[in-house]
């Protein structure tokens, strides 16, 4: 019976990392905290993935009850009441978004897959994403783009651009510069443009613009092929002599596919499988099956390690960095 529920509380802990616990656990938390500490030394041996960190959770959830227990980072000098002094970054993936908070080139606060409807009507993170912050930026995935060379772009020919992307009655098309050669013409559902709406939509870019200015900020060599992957869609990025060379994206449903678009990528761009290194941030682990499969095929596997800001140790800097680099975006052009 102990062990039971011993093996009970430990998966109730995986499950507040991942933002799935009520307020049940929660209040055992609180109303039994020496039964939880007796449970976690007694079960201290069973393995647990690397980016659960428990004192910390524990800490975060016994302190903030509800409102922030399925967080994945929270820094002790996290203070509502000084948002107007923080930057709010947003990520969305589709049905669910990432959101961190940060504060003189330090992260605060980092949370992960929390479901769309909390932009659009938040409760259990009303405090949070209605805060009144000095800055919020969002980055907004596409359902189709297309790169527009400045030379041939316009704001009176963006609407025609857009007519390439077969815009649906239920769907927008955007705008943006992409990079110093190029502007990005792409197109996303209603339904998330106005979820989006509901937190403002002054600071909106295209969710890789900011890993893209990332890269090129940080002097990208020509042997090195970036990608990101972002659940079932992988990202492309290469670099020439300091000049952007290359950039798409796919959707992938195995390791086989993911390394069968690394090679029509490296291919297109007459890259060697034995001198070129792949820089891999996002939904990716050292031993994972998507980097174990391309380590097959690739000399050179490596996770990117760039960090746009300060982070604590137990925050991969690969992991969040398309989040991250969002604070080197501005705003969008809405077409």
């Amino acid at each position: 019976m102990a062990n039971q529920k011993g093996v009970q509380l430990i998966k109730q802990l995986q499950l507040l990392r991942r933002g799935l616990v009520g307020e049940g656990f929660l209040d055992m938390v609180w109303r039994h905290p020496a039964n939880v500490l007796y449970w976690l030394v007694k079960f201290a041996y069973r393995p647990f993935p690397r980016t659960i960190f428990l004192s910390k959770y524990i800490t975060f959830a016994y302190c903030m009850s509800d409102t922030l227990s399925h967080t994945n980072y929270h820094d002790n000098s996290f203070n509502l009441d000084q948002a107007g002094d923080y930057i709010l970054l947003i990520q969305v993936k589709g049905p669910c978004f990432d959101f961190a908070v940060v504060h003189d080139n330090r992260l605060l606060v980092y949370v992960q897959n929390t479901p769309l409807d909390e932009l659009s009507s938040p409760k259990p993170l009303r405090g949070l994403l209605s805060a009144s912050y000095k800055k919020v930026i969002t980055g907004l995935f596409a359902t189709a783009l297309t790169l527009v060379p400045n030379s041939l772009y316009s704001d009176e020919q963006a609407a025609a651009f857009a007519r390439f992307l077969d815009v649906q009655d239920d769907e927008k098309a955007l705008a943006e510069r992409f990079d110093d050669q190029n502007h990005l013409v792409y197109k996303n559902g209603m339904d998330i443009i106005a979820a989006v709406e509901k937190i403002g939509f002054q600071n909106v870019v295209y969710t890789a613009q900011g890993w893209v200015k990332a890269i090129a900020n940080s002097s990208p060599p020509n042997s090195n092929l970036y990608l990101n992957i972002a659940g079932d869609t992988v990202h492309f990025l290469y670099f020439s002599f300091g000049s952007l060379r290359f950039y798409n994206r796919f959707e992938f449903k195995n390791p086989d596919e993911l390394v069968y678009f690394t090679a029509r990528v490296t291919e297109e761009l007459t890259l060697s499988a034995e001198e070129i290194t792949l820089c891999i941030s996002g939904d990716a682990y050292e031993w994972d099956t998507n980097l174990t499969r391309l380590k097959e095929f690739y000399t050179k596997v490596e996770l990117n390690n760039l960090q746009i800001f300060d982070l604590p140790s137990q925050v991969a800097a690969h992991k969040i960095l398309p989040l991250a680099a969002l604070s080197l975006c501005g705003s969008l052009e809405v077409r």
